[in-house]
């Protein structure tokens, strides 16, 4: 969905209500700040979305192989960890908290 609206990114910047009418932050189409959020988003999310499909494929995946997928999405979490958006940066805490739940004992 994200990335669709990507595509439309042009056609949202057009919209707009006639003048002298206030928009509140729901109402406004959205601003460059808020496409590069939006970028930045899909590129976090891809990555989990591709490691995700790798590792509960059920033709894909040995043992050996899935630690290492297990460990690639350590090492993403520890980069968004480590953002200036701190959006992003407290989004990373939160998964790295839930990843280490299940996780933490075998990838350190």
């Amino acid at each position: 969905m994200l990335e669709t609206a990507l595509k439309f990114r042009r056609v949202f910047s057009g919209l707009s209500l006639p003048d002298g009418e206030d928009l509140n932050d729901n109402e406004r189409p959205p601003e460059p700040e808020d496409w590069e959020k939006v970028e930045r988003l899909v590129l976090f999310l891809e990555g989990f979305y591709l490691l995700t499909k790798r590792i509960s494929g059920s033709h894909y995946v040995t043992a050996n192989k899935g630690l290492g997928e297990i460990a690639s999405m350590y090492d993403m979490l520890n980069n968004w960890e480590q953002s200036e958006d701190l959006n992003f940066q407290a989004m990373a805490i939160a998964m790295k908290k839930k990843f280490d739940k299940y996780w933490g004992m075998w990838i350190r």
